[in-house]
């Protein structure tokens, strides 16, 4: 019968409890040898969500206790399931040997796993951050602190609440939110985070004052204040950072070495896109089934690392703002273009580097083992060969012979030779190379003036060319300048490591041969035993003059030396006799019973020796931790631009131009996801002209299908991607500094809201009204769709004159329209242009032809498209006959139009509830006289005269 306390509990259920008392609400993986054991009302609600077996073990205080558990090598399963519950799980180990334990082992939590702080990897993309927030409101802004804790990355701002919050909350994607205590931590963005079901935490402390956090974040970093690191000014998202530091450590039961500086992130400085836009635009997932292809991250990332997918993503969403950093961006993807074959070869040399970040943190974390040392060995091994390519492709004067893609502005980068000539001077090179597919030559398309699909051209010879990009090579100087292989690091991890170490630590087999030598003598000793005995027997033989002396070995008596009584006279003083059999004795000496213990011991030993080891070496990468995250954040940038320079050549981008002016003058632009996902040489290109003076709003009319909104999208994608400092898909692009997008596109409503699309389409354009500047570029398409025409009409029609007389210039504006009404603002509206998608009639078909031409569109085409949907041919025709109808604008005596006069296949009644004329009048005001052919019009006569009776 297991012994009670006066508590009536076993010492072993009295130790749980109290571990438990510390864990809280957080389900406990209580450590009970090879198994995390769940008890109480933990084991019933694991069982449950885990879907594994709830038994019982024993009872405590008279009552049974409820018991389910996992296997702790494939706990990572299990947490995975638990935490993207939404559930928190406290991990408690056993502490030290329990061989030494007197009594029972000790345990304790050793973290505990919330949504915001996971690190297994079952637990996370590989490309995207997986960040933990917290919110500190005061004094009419908000304080937002993030983290991500293996990548290190630490920031934090300031914004307005409301839609200012709800904007950066969107763009970080927060796993778990911590807020003060009490509503008001909630209120800020308690919608937001349950319309996006992210985790929110409630601190059981108040955060701390701004002059508190101030002194404790100073104290952190050893520094007097904070002005230094460009903090001094911020207040709540300081306290917000503090308190989310304290979280976090809590959390993870130690402290946080490894997390970088506290970077101040300025909303402002970068090209700001508001959440719907992003959704619109589909920027990161696609609407249809939110998934990455289709996306236009889903074009432009074929990055090589974890990092710098993750690091594009963040180019992505925040876009930059301030030309010369956008430039520098440029310039290096040019270079990059230019050198198609070493930038093949970096990108196989990127495609060799593990998550350096995550790795990194995982060793200050103590969460790492063999295997990952390894991979950041391996990893860093490959670096002098990284260094080697962006300093070759930075320094490179002339150009290699392949430059697939390349293209430069008409504006700025091929207007003279280096002699000074003009154009002219280029064009003599074009003699040897010839390009097969001009309407993948950017140059040539915007020299020659050619459409996509011209005739084949000659290509510029590339020795010709200037030898130098405009720039150099942009942001590869500084990057292979600061470039660290922590050579010093990568010898030590390589020398010290087993070459397929195991996945655990303590079971040996992680350190190599020749790196310790005692390590090796254990080895040794382990591997050898039979020859270490055989060695000892001949040297005992050799000794004392016995032939047949023997070693042995049984459980009873361990390892002994037999010696037959013929020969017992023979035996040394240092024999210990250990047992007399009929035909001889058993001894032992000193030597013997020594090496028996270490054979015996050799193992546990050797095991507890690498365990050492390893984390020796685990503390020499932590001392690294800065380093490393400096370089992965350099390997990463340099993946990025290799990447957006593999997309630029592949697909035949071009260098946008940027300007200071608000303008923007697009050449033969393309959607970059629509192009990638159509047939070759299939998607129709376009120009885009506004400035913001004379024609700041582009009015697009035309036929649903015939691409209104695709164009829309492509001319927003092209300026984000060149804001990010990637090539456009355009044959030339002149792009003005824009500092926000805007978009209202496309039908959806939100349910949980309580809002129809109509709502939700005058909150986004109540959005974008209150919050445009001159700097802006808005899309709006089909606005005021959702309501009964006239309304919708009135309100389209006053947006428009908004944004036409907000500013003296700007903002930018595309404004698509099936209100060919609105087609008449150019009459009373300076500013204004209109432009048409156009179709062709053709055999009685209609053919959307992709071109955006000038001029209001006559039509709208909507039954075709309806037919091309499906309808049935019934409900097609009578919905021509009632356009007929509508189209002659006769009116009821309420003076609405009239819906009348078609006979349908079945009774139907006036959609007004007029009186129906007889069918045969109805029928000929139907008719397409001037369509008929004589023969056709004296037969239809006819059956009108039988039908009339």
């Amino acid at each position: 019968m297991a012994r009670t306390t006066p508590s009536g509990h076993t010492p072993m259920m009295e130790q749980y409890l109290r571990v438990k008392a510390e864990a809280g609400d957080a389900l406990l993986f209580y450590r009970m040898g090879d198994f995390y054991e769940m008890f109480n009302d933990d084991a019933v609600r694991a069982a449950e969500l885990l879907g594994i077996a709830l038994t019982q073990r024993g009872s405590s205080n008279g009552a049974p206790i409820p018991l389910c558990g996992v296997p702790y090598h494939a706990a990572e399963g299990y947490l995975a399931k638990l935490v993207r519950g939404g559930h928190a799980v406290a991990v408690a180990e056993q502490i030290g040997d329990p061989r030494l334990a007197k009594g029972l082992v000790e345990r304790k939590i050793v973290r505990v796993v919330t949504p915001g702080t996971v690190r297994e990897e079952a637990l996370l993309e590989e490309k995207e951050n997986a960040y933990l927030a917290a919110l500190c409101p005061g004094a009419g802004r908000v304080g937002v602190a993030f983290l991500d804790l293996l990548t290190g990355e630490l920031g934090c701002l300031e914004v307005a609440p409301g839609a200012a919050l709800h904007d950066e909350l969107a763009r970080l994607e927060p796993r778990e939110v911590v807020v003060p205590p009490g509503e008001e931590g909630v209120a800020e963005a308690g919608g937001w985070l349950r319309a996006h079901q992210v985790a929110v935490t409630v601190s059981d402390t108040p955060f701390p004052a701004a002059v508190r956090a101030h002194h404790q974040l100073a104290t952190r970093y050893g520094v007097a204040d904070l002005g230094g690191l460009g903090l001094g000014e911020t207040t709540v998202g300081v306290a917000a950072a503090v308190h989310l530091l304290a979280y976090a450590e809590q959390t993870q039961r130690q402290p946080l070495c490894h997390l970088q500086r506290l970077r101040a992130v300025v909303p402002a400085d970068g090209l700001a896109i508001d959440p719907a836009s992003r959704r619109n635009l589909e920027l990161l997932v696609t609407l249809r089934d939110g998934r990455r292809r289709g996306s236009l991250l889903g074009v432009l990332d074929t990055t090589r690392t974890p990092m710098g997918g993750r690091l594009l993503r963040g180019w992505v969403v925040r876009p930059l703002q301030e030309r010369r950093a956008i430039e520098q961006r440029l310039a290096a993807v040019a270079r990059l273009v230019e050198e198609g074959e070493a930038r093949a070869a970096l990108r196989d040399q990127l495609g060799r580097i593990r998550d350096l970040e995550r790795l990194a943190g995982r060793a200050a974390l103590a969460a790492c083992n063999g295997r990952d040392l390894l991979a950041l060995a391996n990893s860093l091994a490959v670096l002098p060969a990284v260094r080697a390519a962006i300093s070759g492709a930075r320094t490179t004067g002339a150009f290699p012979e392949k430059a697939d893609g390349l293209c430069r502005s008409s504006r700025e980068q091929v207007g003279s030779s280096p002699d000074g000539e003009p154009l002219e001077a280029l064009r003599g090179a074009m003699e040897r190379r010839t390009v097969h597919d001009p309407g993948r030559d950017p140059l040539l398309r915007s020299r020659s003036g050619q459409s996509p699909t011209g005739p084949e051209r000659e290509a510029p010879a590339l020795s010709a060319l200037p030898a130098a990009i405009p720039g150099g090579g942009g942001r590869l100087v500084p990057l292979a300048a600061a470039w660290d292989d922590l050579a010093d690091l990568a010898a030590e991890l390589t020398a010290t490591l087993h070459p397929e170490p195991p996945f655990t630590l303590r079971d040996g087999g992680i350190i190599a041969d020749g790196a310790d030598p005692e390590i090796d003598a254990l080895r040794l000793l382990t591997r050898d035993t039979r020859s270490v005995i055989a060695r000892l027997e001949e040297r005992e033989r050799a000794r004392t003059g016995i032939a047949g002396l023997k070693v042995h070995h049984n459980r009873v008596f361990g390892y002994y030396l037999e010696v037959s009584k013929a020969n017992l006279a023979r035996v040394p003083g240092d024999y210990l006799r250990k047992q007399t059999l009929a035909n001889g004795e058993r001894f032992v000496t000193p030597e013997l019973k020594e090496l028996e213990e270490r054979i015996v011991n050799a193992q546990e030993r050797l095991c507890d020796l690498e365990y050492r080891r390893f984390q020796q070496l685990r503390e020499r990468v932590v001392a690294e931790v800065a380093r490393l995250q400096a370089q992965a954040r350099r390997v990463a940038e340099v993946d990025c631009l290799a990447a957006l320079a593999e997309v630029a050549a592949k697909n035949g981008y071009c260098r946008p131009v940027l300007t200071e002016e608000i303008e923007l003058d697009i050449r033969g632009g393309r959607h970059p996801v629509v192009e990638a996902l159509a047939p070759p040489q299939s998607f129709v290109p376009n120009d885009c002209t506004l400035e913001g003076g004379d024609r700041r709003m582009l009015l697009l009319t035309g036929p649903n299908m015939a691409g209104k909104s695709t164009y829309m999208r492509q001319v927003a994608l092209i300026v984000l991607m060149a804001h990010m400092g990637s090539f456009v898909p355009a044959e030339a692009a002149t792009i003005g500094r824009i500092d926000r997008i805007f978009t209202r596109v496309g039908a959806s409503d939100d349910l949980a809201a309580g809002d129809s699309t109509f709502m939700v389409e005058m909150k986004e354009a109540a959005n974008i009204l209150h919050n445009l500047t001159p700097r802006s570029l808005v899309l709006l398409d089909e606005i005021g769709r959702g309501t009964a025409t006239f309304d919708g009409i009135s309100i389209a029609w006053a947006i428009a004159e908004s944004l036409l007389g907000s500013f003296a210039a700007g903002p930018l504006t595309l404004f698509a329209t099936h209100y060919h009404e609105l087609t008449e603002l150019t009459e009373s509206c300076p500013g204004v242009v209109n432009y048409h998608c156009a179709v062709r009639e053709w055999q009685g078909e209609v053919v959307f032809l992709r071109r955006i031409e000038v001029g209001p569109a006559d039509r709208s085409y909507g039954i075709h498209v309806a037919r091309l949907a499906g309808l049935p041919e019934a409900v097609v025709g009578r919905a021509d006959a009632i356009l007929a109808n509508l189209e002659r604008g006769e009116h009821t005596n309420g003076g609405r139009l009239r819906v009348t006069g078609v006979a349908a296949a079945a009774p139907q009644l006036d959609l007004f509830a007029e009186p129906a004329p007889h069918p045969v009048v109805a029928r000929l005001r139907a008719l397409p006289v001037e369509r008929l052919t004589p023969l056709e019009a004296l037969n239809l006569l006819a059956a009108l005269q039988r039908e009339a009776g």
